[in-house]
């Protein structure tokens, strides 16, 4: 190869590699724009529950609508815990997006690593990982319903009931004298 050809290919090599970093570049532009229009909505959201519970709280107590009072006020419960998930989900997913950006080896719990699995429907690599958590300690009952989890959607019926009977055996086991 010349001198010339070798210059060349480095040029083209480096051309490829501007290339994908203006298109990592469009990509972290994008997720940053769903995520503050995510951010718009969760806050849009909050806003308006705080409404409700300020107009919950106006309203006088009336013997007859004790009943509608309650579900409102379960209904602004689970919007709450709505809004709560929906904003660590966000802030797990923009994490993982930077840290791919970033190229940066992620430290992420095991348990995470598999949740985030998981959200991406991404079913075996979640059941690899809850499996591993079972062999390191197999009385942990969340990564034994992790794996049974993960294995029902994989429509793996009998391995889940079975996951799940050992975990129901370990609690009886547990509460022996």
């Amino acid at each position: 190869m010349t001198d010339f050809e070798t210059e060349h290919d480095s040029a083209r090599r480096i051309d490829v590699v501007e290339e994908r970093i203006s298109q990592q570049a469009a990509l972290v532009r994008e997720l940053q724009a769903h995520s503050a229009k995510t951010d718009e909505s969760i806050a849009g959201i909050v806003t308006t529950l705080e409404r409700l519970a300020v107009e919950l709280a106006r309203r006088p107590a009336v013997p007859h609508r004790t009943r509608s009072k309650r579900v409102w006020i379960g209904a602004a419960g689970a919007l709450i815990a709505i809004v709560a998930a929906l904003v660590m989900w966000q802030i797990t997913r923009t994490q993982t997006a930077r840290l791919a950006h970033s190229g940066q080896s992620a430290q992420i719990p095991p348990r995470d690593q598999a949740r985030q699995y998981a959200n991406a429907r991404d079913y075996a690599k979640a059941e690899a990982i809850y499996r591993e958590m079972v062999v390191k300690n197999p009385k942990d009952p969340e990564a034994i319903k992790g794996l049974a989890s993960m294995l029902f959607r994989q429509d793996k019926i009998e391995e889940s009931a079975n996951v799940l009977r050992a975990l129901a055996v370990n609690r009886a086991t547990a509460k022996l004298p």
